[in-house]
């Protein structure tokens, strides 16, 4: 079943959503050094795996926000191209059809 929220709520939530995927894509780490006789990264100081498994997990997070933005993104365009607006001059819609 799909979320429903008032359109300014996706607006708030949008802005949010591209602030979380500024700031983790700031603090996410994705490339590090290490050298061959050595266990662990050269800055976070932690073995490969984990390493590998912390940039997994920071992408996969960022992947999800993206995922998120985009669908709440079309969902704002859907509907404002169906919403009517009746004035004193007429009705007035965004719908070609």
């Amino acid at each position: 079943m799909a979320e429903k929220m008032l359109v300014t709520q996706a607006l708030d939530e949008r802005d949010l959503l591209v602030k979380k995927i500024h700031g983790k894509i700031a603090k996410a780490s994705f490339v590090d050094t290490i050298k061959p006789n050595e266990e662990k990264v050269l800055v976070a100081r932690i073995t490969r795996e984990e390493y590998s498994q912390n940039a997994e997990s920071a992408y996969q997070q960022i992947q999800d926000l993206i995922d998120r933005f985009q669908k709440i993104d079309a969902a704002i365009v859907a509907s404002n191209a169906a919403t009517k607006i009746k004035t004193s001059y007429g009705e007035w819609s965004n719908c070609t059809s």
